[in-house]
């Protein structure tokens, strides 16, 4: 297995943690279905899974392979607030695992990759089991 990591970082130790988050009660589970994460101290290294999101957004323009400047414009949060994107580009994890079209916030301080996004630009399917993830 792979693990998460821009071309031009060290290596995450070459691996991937993947949990599902969810509260003690089953029905009452958060909007975020898995967490990845690789063995680097930076909070900005952390990816989250969200079925609920538009959009692809990063911390950190050294995720990117190629990016360039937009018009600013904000992206709405699920709690209320929102956050100004001005940079969007692509990022490959691997020659056959990448993103298009991601957004650039300085404000975040994690990763977040849409599920229906990823599933349409890749024509892919996730299927999530216990503490595991495929595409």
């Amino acid at each position: 297995m792979n693990s998460l990591h821009p071309a031009s970082s060290p290596s995450c130790a070459n691996h991937i943690h993947a949990s599902t988050l969810s509260s003690s009660n089953s029905s009452n589970r958060s909007g975020i279905s898995s967490i990845f994460s690789c063995s680097l101290q930076s909070k900005s290294d952390i990816w989250l899974l969200d079925y609920g999101a538009n959009e692809h957004i990063v911390s950190s323009l050294n995720w990117f392979t190629s990016y360039h400047k937009i018009t600013p414009k904000p992206v709405n949060l699920p709690n209320g607030s929102s956050v100004l994107v001005e940079y969007v580009g692509t990022i490959h994890f691997t020659s056959h695992f990448y993103l298009e079209n991601v957004l650039f916030s300085p404000s975040f301080t994690l990763n977040l990759i849409s599920i229906s996004k990823l599933c349409d630009s890749l024509k892919c399917f996730v299927t999530f089991h216990n503490n595991k993830c495929f595409l």
